[in-house]
């Protein structure tokens, strides 16, 4: 008798091989779809961050006569030389001046906080102002909120 197929061990083991290689493929799969989702959102918390606070830092660097004041829960009025501009958040929004930040989806936003204090060195007197808005998401650790401090003053280093 000729037998020239292969016997029901061979593909059982040939069958239970190709099911652990497959399913080592898919988990890789899901870790790299879940590496990919966590650094997309990192990088898209940074960057919203980033742009949010360089227009609060070029209004304050750029303006000698700078007062914080607030304008209800979790707003602030930050008045320049060049008029009032409002930093609230509103409903999964971040809004300053006329730029708008979309807060991620499962962030969380903690509540708006605004100090001024004057400071004596020597003989000039420094205004520290500062700001913070801490914005943290249930998928990935850490703070990617607005934390600005900045100085007025006539402070020479």
């Amino acid at each position: 008798m000729n037998n020239k197929g292969f016997s029901l061990v061979e593909i059982m083991t040939t069958f239970m091989l190709v099911s652990i290689i497959l399913i080592m493929l898919i988990e890789l799969l899901l870790s790299l779809k879940s590496i990919y989702k966590e650094g997309d959102l990192k990088t898209t918390l940074l960057i919203n961050q980033a742009n949010i606070e360089k227009q609060i830092y070029d209004d304050v660097f750029n303006n000698p006569s700078l007062s914080l004041v607030s304008c209800g829960e979790n707003c602030i009025n930050i008045t320049t030389k060049s008029g009032v501009k409002s930093l609230q958040v509103t409903d999964g929004n971040v809004t300053y001046d006329n730029y708008s930040m979309k807060i991620a989806s499962g962030s969380s936003v903690g509540e708006l906080t605004f100090n001024s204090y004057d400071q004596t060195v020597g003989t000039d007197t420094i205004t520290i102002f500062e700001i913070d808005l801490p914005i943290t998401n249930k998928l990935i650790d850490g703070d990617y909120g607005i934390h600005i401090v900045a100085q007025k003053g006539n402070l020479l280093y």
